[in-house]
């Protein structure tokens, strides 16, 4: 009879959740329900209903976030039950797919996926992958690659050009306002 009180666990050393956790170091970004605020965080263990996430810079987030999922392209929407400086609880509330069609206001979770992915592309390059193997470690396609970052290329370029613009404009502005002032002192 001993010898089974002894095998017994502890009442302490119990892990009374309902659902099995897998520990899955893997990266993943965190934003808010708009996608204006957004940081990379590693999720430490996941199951079905939630999971524990590393946050690197002990930064606040939301009491709600959606978790980007950079590995299996996938966005959880989640309430966060608790949050300590270094991490971070989540419990899910919604799954979206971002291999497939997602609805119009939650594009910006594919525009998050599609820059993490680039951005793990990048990393292993500078630590002197060939583009070639970094692209397939990020689990990406070479097509997918291409296309990604020509959108990402294209973007950054509208963005310089509405910048010039912007400039010139307000040059022209500044043009039309001084000849305005000399008409009307003459």
């Amino acid at each position: 009879m001993r010898d089974n009180a002894e095998r017994m666990p502890l009442p302490g050393n119990v892990d009374a959740r309902k659902f099995e956790r897998r520990r899955a170091p893997m990266s993943a970004k965190l934003t808010d329900l708009k996608g204006q605020f957004v940081v990379d965080c590693t999720v430490r263990d996941i199951s079905v209903v939630g999971a524990q996430v590393a946050l690197p810079n002990g930064q606040p987030i939301p009491e709600k976030v959606f978790l980007i999922d950079l590995t299996n392209r996938i966005a959880y929407k989640c309430h966060v039950p608790w949050w300590r400086p270094q991490s971070a609880g989540l419990a899910f509330q919604e799954t979206h797919k971002l291999d497939e069609d997602v609805p119009p206001q939650l594009a910006f979770l594919k525009e998050i996926l599609i820059e993490g992915k680039l951005e793990q592309v990048d990393a292993l390059t500078a630590k002197g992958n060939t583009l070639a193997d970094a692209v397939q470690i990020a689990g990406m396609t070479g097509a997918m690659y291409i296309k990604w970052s020509s959108e990402r290329v294209r973007e950054s370029d509208l963005m310089e050009r509405l910048w010039k613009l912007e400039v010139e404009n307000m040059s022209l502005k500044k043009l039309v306002a001084e000849l305005s002032a000399e008409d009307s002192a003459e």
